[in-house]
Order: structure tokens, then C-alpha cells, then sequence
């Protein structure tokens, strides 16, 4: 991700889509606030998700991405409220109004991933909006 000449980069040339890349980061992400979080819960069936969701709070990095792909705007800081293999809910005090955001995710014990979002929702609710998307692609460490 990049808003700066200091910030890192995603190159989206390099973007890959193996869901179980995904499932295992949320998988470990999860098990690690299960152990430091006695709060973080698996939703039942009847949340009808197509994927567990686990609420944990994370620290997630984004950007606004256009429909070309390209970063724009500025890089910053939101908490994520749940995540699953699917997807992610996050709360921001700003309105997002791009179809997609980069996303570097920071799980409880460091470790981290880049992955792009698709954004489904951003509803306002009182001081907040509540923006909910699918993860669509995430980026191979490797080619970073």
C-alpha cells in the first residue's frame, strides 16, 4: 500500500487467489484470540455466514483502490470488529466510497497479510460506519 514515497507497496500484478491461503490466516489469527481473548466467539449456524466468523478486534491497514486498481488516498489505521475465511467488518469514522480497499491485516501475535477487498456494505451507524466486504484476493509475501 502506498499514499507516500516512505509507505509500502501492494503490486497488484502479483495478486493471488487460493482461498485456503486465507482460511489457514484466519484459522491461526482466530486460535491465537481464542487463547488471549475469552470474549472472541465462533457465530452460530444461524448467523447464516457462509464461513465462521470470529469477533476479535485486529488492526488493519488500508487504502482506497479505484476500479483500475490503482491506490489512492491516504494509507491509515481501523479496527476490525470480526473477520472470517470470507471476509471482514470493520468501523471507521469516514464513509468509504470505493468499490475495493487494500487491507494489511496484523493478527494478535504479528503476524500479518495484505489482501484486497471487495466492499459489500458501509452503513452509518450514529458516530461510525459499519463496513463489511469479501476478501477477493490476497497478496503473495513472496512477491512483495
Amino acid at each position: 500500500m502506498s499514499g507516500g514515497p516512505n509507505q509500502p507497496r501492494i503490486d497488484f500484478s502479483d495478486l493471488l487467489r487460493p482461498p485456503q491461503v486465507i482460511s489457514k490466516f484466519v484459522d491461526e489469527i482466530a486460535r491465537g484470540a481464542t487463547l488471549t481473548d475469552p470474549n472472541a466467539r465462533e457465530e452460530t449456524e444461524s448467523e447464516r455466514r457462509q464461513a465462521a466468523r470470529y469477533q476479535l478486534p485486529l488492526r488493519v491497514d488500508v487504502q482506497a483502490v479505484d476500479d483500475g486498481f490503482q491506490l489512492h488516498g491516504e494509507l491509515y489505521s481501523v479496527v476490525a470488529h470480526d473477520i472470517s475465511s470470507g471476509g471482514i467488518g470493520i468501523r471507521d469514522t469516514r464513509a468509504v466510497e470505493s468499490k475495493y480497499l487494500a487491507m494489511q491485516i496484523t493478527g494478535p501475535a504479528g503476524e500479518s497479510m495484505q489482501m484486497l477487498l471487495e466492499v459489500l456494505r458501509c452503513e452509518k451507524q450514529g458516530n461510525v460506519y459499519d463496513i463489511g466486504g469479501r476478501f477477493v484476493r490476497y497478496v503473495d509475501a513472496d512477491s512483495v
